[in-house]
């Protein structure tokens, strides 16, 4: 699903671009930045190494599943969630383990998610990039070609889509120079 309606990204460009145009637009977004402006439902699995805690995309609306060795973990219980962080904390710690650990959640900049401020300052810059994309595509068709949407490289050689990407806003609420600056939660004593 794209961020425009066909005909809003048509009118945003000023010219005539396909479904499919947007559609490769959205794939292209979705390769150069992890940051999604919809609720997008993900699963990740990591491997234990005895961490505290894990590192999700951010920012997180909810958590469906967090499962350690197939056990079932409960919210407040058993961990809490640093939504605009992207950052879980397990208050037992993670067991060591291949793979024994997979998060089932929704993340992603939405209206009425965590951080809709950045939404709403965001959005339409969002989906200019989105129509601009299509639009180039659009004008060079063969340049598909020499891009693998399936994969994760990106070959932009001369062409103008890493100049158009780049335009895609990124967080800057979320840290402060130098790193990300993160509070311990009031329960710090139980590990």
């Amino acid at each position: 699903m794209t961020y425009n309606e066909l005909s809003q990204a048509k009118a945003r460009v000023g010219n005539d671009i396909t479904q499919e145009n947007l559609d490769d637009a959205r794939a292209l977004m979705n390769q150069w930045s992890e940051y999604r402006w919809q609720d997008t439902l993900i699963t990740q699995t990591f491997s234990g190494n005895g961490s505290l805690w894990l590192e999700l995309r951010n920012p997180i609306i909810s958590i469906t599943s967090l499962t350690i060795d197939e056990v079932l973990l409960v919210e407040g219980t058993d961990y809490d969630i640093r939504k605009a962080e992207g950052r879980v904390r397990v208050y037992s710690g993670i067991s060591f383990g291949h793979d024994n650990v997979v998060v089932v959640y929704h993340y992603g900049f939405t209206e009425t998610g965590p951080e809709k401020d950045f939404f709403i300052d965001t959005i339409n810059s969002v989906k200019m990039v989105e129509a601009s994309l299509a639009l180039f595509l659009r004008r060079n068709p063969l340049l598909l070609s020499s891009i693998d949407l399936e994969g994760s490289n990106i070959n932009f050689g001369d062409y103008g889509l890493e100049k158009i990407l780049s335009k895609l806003p990124k967080p800057i609420n979320f840290g402060v120079a130098g790193g990300f600056q993160f509070s311990e939660p009031d329960n710090a004593d139980i590990l």
